[in-house]
């Protein structure tokens, strides 16, 4: 398949009315379709294949179905009913509309869900996951408005600005559910959009014409390798998140829609929000992060109790679990909220990625790391339309070996240190106190750690994580922050302990970043002085022993 760019390759199905079928009761959402006269052929619809039906006597029984008995036939199809119209009714026989028959050209790539309001898109027919330009979806749909007796009873439901920004309006929206089909399982609607951005409009408690969500169409303009190259992106600008990147779905070259503002935290549910020190927002249940609120990115509160509370765009300083607190003091102390709701709003910040894990087949050498983020493009704010990104994947000419050589020796020693917490690390000057923090560490020879803990003993500090190499004893440790801040050389190593020389560290501290250093060469050499002297004047003993013998 290809990239749909014309409307004429999507399709709601081929449409077939068939007279007389009967319609079993339906077991959970399982119904059996068979005709009733052998005039009455039913459309051939393969096993896994999608379809609609429509025109039913009972408009409960209308809505999209999936072939799910295995051995489908032009007497008897028996489907699980997964949308549209609540419910089904029980046996009766009836005159019904399919849309979808096996084939390319016929099978249903497109449904309006007019109940829910929501349009799917089917990997069927010519929609493969290539996916279909947002332009092309959008003509598709005005086509179907204006020639569908049914379509045509609702509100058109797109707003065109630019051949590449959108608005669904009156509640619409890709369906949100993931999706098998084709053989191709667990794929969104929204994933098959290209090039295009778009905002979701609808209702929200009582008032109309409210943002709901907002897609920005990403594009990258480079190469990749297609079967291996993914991009990925982070939202936000937090450096010690490092599980904040989230690929692409499809790998080569990006044409993917990303949510870039997301309202959807309320007090809906049994939720309590409550906000302290002017500037702390904290929820009775759930997770900010789980929601997409990142910290560098921002949140937008739509509705307070408070009006003076209801801002947009408050940049996001911290997040941990349930609390989330803005950067300054602009908001109003509520002890608990009724009225809160607020927007992921991710607008503001968002950085792409790339570095591919294996060599191309051509050769062993590995790629280089490339970046972008919305500054280099020029915006500061990003909106329901396409961004192109330069972000392209070449051979590292630094780096002439594969990443799996990289594994192994000579480079056994150097590890990449992905932290969950702040690594403090002074740039600037290592006797200041204007400590840098960090997220990720690369340890070359090094051992770096962030949980140092000193417990009031004078010589020893200890470590959780645990980990630490023997082979540094006689080295030095640095400590990057605090009171005991400097160098100072290593005599003891266990798993979770590093002791050094003498009574040098004071006090009690907690969470403490320090790295350890190999002792140099000549250290290791005198360590094992006195070893290397008894071994080699043992053969000078023996000699002398022989010696004194002779002269008996």
């Amino acid at each position: 398949m290809a990239l749909i760019i014309d409307p004429d390759f999507l399709s709601q199905g081929l449409s077939n009315t068939v007279s007389s079928v009967s319609m079993t009761a339906a077991v959970g959402n399982v119904v059996t379709f068979a005709n009733t006269t052998d005039a009455d052929i039913l459309p051939p619809i393969a096993a896994g294949e999608w379809f609609e039906i429509r025109g039913a006597s009972n408009a409960n029984n209308n809505g999209i179905y999936e072939e799910t008995g295995g051995s489908p036939s032009t007497t008897s199809i028996v489907a699980t009913k997964r949308a549209g119209a609540q419910g089904n009714t029980g046996t009766l026989t009836d005159t019904i509309e399919f849309l979808g028959s096996t084939g390319v050209d016929q099978e249903k790539s497109v449904y309006y869900d007019t109940y829910s309001q929501n349009i799917w898109l089917l990997t069927q027919g010519n929609l493969s996951d290539d996916g279909a330009t947002l332009q092309a979806i959008y003509s598709f749909t005005k086509e179907e408005w204006k020639n569908d007796s049914e379509l045509i009873k609702f509100d058109f439901p797109w707003t065109g600005i630019t051949p590449e920004q959108f608005e669904l309006g009156d509640g619409w929206r890709f369906y949100d559910q993931t999706i098998t089909t084709n053989n191709v399982s667990n794929r969104l609607s929204r994933s098959l959009v290209r090039t295009g951005g778009w905002s979701e409009i609808g209702n929200w408690f009582g008032a109309a014409g409210v943002l709901l969500q907002q897609y920005s169409g990403i594009i990258t303009l480079g190469t990749f390798e297609a079967s291996t190259d993914f991009a990925h992106f982070q939202q936000g600008n937090d450096p010690t998140d490092t599980t904040a990147a989230e690929d692409f779905v499809f790998s080569d070259a990006v044409n993917e829609a990303v949510l870039v503002y997301d309202l959807n935290v309320s007090n809906v549910g049994g939720l309590t929000v409550g906000i302290t020190a002017t500037n702390t927002i904290t929820r009775s249940s759930g997770n900010w992060l789980d929601d997409g609120y990142n910290v560098g990115g921002r949140i937008s509160i739509i509705t307070a109790n408070t009006p003076g509370n209801v801002l947009s765009a408050l940049t996001i300083g911290s997040i941990s679990g349930s609390v989330l607190t803005v950067t300054g003091t602009p908001l109003t102390n509520e002890a608990e909220d009724s009225q809160f709701s607020s927007a992921a709003d991710n607008r503001n910040a968002l950085n792409i990625f790339l570095r591919a894990n294996t060599a191309p087949a051509a050769t062993s050498q590995s790629k280089a790391f490339d970046a972008s983020d919305i500054a280099a493009i020029g915006v500061s704010t990003l909106s329901n339309q396409v961004y192109r990104f330069p972000l392209t994947n070449s051979l590292d000419s630094k780096i002439t070996i594969n990443d799996d050589t990289l594994g192994g020796n000579p480079y056994a020693n150097v590890h990449i240190r992905y932290f969950d917490g702040i690594f403090n690390y002074e740039v600037d000057d290592s006797t200041g106190g204007n400590e840098r923090e960090f997220g990720i560490v690369v340890d070359a020879g090094t051992f770096s750690g962030i949980d140092g803990d000193f417990g009031g003993d004078s010589n020893t500090i200890t470590t959780v994580n645990g980990g630490v190499p023997h082979y540094f004893d006689g080295g030095t440790i640095v400590i990057n922050e605090g009171t005991n801040k400097g160098s100072y050389t290593i005599d003891g190593v266990t798993d979770t302990t590093i002791g050094v020389e003498g009574t040098p560290w004071t006090g009690s501290e907690t969470d403490i970043s320090f790295y350890l250093r190999l002792p140099s060469p000549l250290t290791r050499f005198n360590s094992n002085f006195d070893k290397m002297l008894i071994l080699m004047m043992l053969p000078i003993q023996l000699l002398l022993l022989v010696l004194q013998l002779m002269s008996f």
